[in-house]
């Protein structure tokens, strides 16, 4: 069953610095067949005999614009996740789950999710549950609180009677230690800062 999975691509090539290869580079969000159709101009799958009749499964091919074949076989083809390693650390493209990242690949989305690149919300929600963050998904203003929806329920944030006791430097340090993300910890603030219980107007972080 792939329902509910969220798959990522990656690049592995030159780059860096120093453009060594080797470098690792997070691609965006797509299945392996995705990927596959992506890089149909340089890959064709080879499924037939040379008088069109079907191949045994085993036998399917992806092959690169130089006959290299690339993957062998119906299943591996025709998978979800996999590896089209064109030339090995040089030029290497693959497709994984986000429920199961390496380190150095977490580190990648978490930067391209902090730096508000394109994602799902599914992806935000999972990379900042592997971080051991909270994203606000939304937040809601009561009179004397807000309320934060995150991943698995909602964290409340007792504002009541502290207008213009603390300043947004304050409220930062202490929304980060309660382990929101960079991104929800400046909407947050955001929201704070033109909060009023009556009249929704003015700032509530002191000067």
């Amino acid at each position: 069953m792939n329902e509910g999975k969220i798959y990522v691509s990656f690049h592995v090539g030159r780059g860096g610095n120093f453009n060594n290869p080797g470098h690792l580079s997070f691609h965006g969000e797509e299945d392996f067949q995705q990927l596959i159709q992506r890089c149909s101009d340089v890959c064709i799958i080879i499924s037939e005999d040379a008088n069109g009749q079907p191949l045994p499964d085993d036998d399917w091919q992806l092959v690169d614009t130089g006959s290299n074949v690339i993957l062998q076989g119906r299943d591996e083809i025709e998978a979800m996740t996999g590896r089209l390693e064109w030339d090995t650390i040089y030029d290497t493209d693959y497709v994984t789950t986000a429920d199961d990242l390496s380190q150095s690949e977490v580190d990648l989305i978490w930067k391209a999710y902090c730096n508000e690149e394109y994602m799902s919300d599914d992806l935000k929600d999972a990379i900042c549950t592997r971080m051991g963050k909270y994203r606000a998904r939304s937040i809601k203003q009561y009179p004397g609180s807000l309320v934060v929806e995150i991943q698995d329920g909602s964290m409340t944030i007792d504002v009541d009677q502290q207008y213009g006791l603390f300043t947004r430097d304050e409220w930062k340090e202490d929304l980060e230690d309660r382990d929101f993300c960079p991104l929800s910890v400046e909407e947050i603030l955001d929201r704070m800062d033109y909060y009023d219980a009556t009249t929704e107007t003015g700032f509530f972080s002191k000067e």
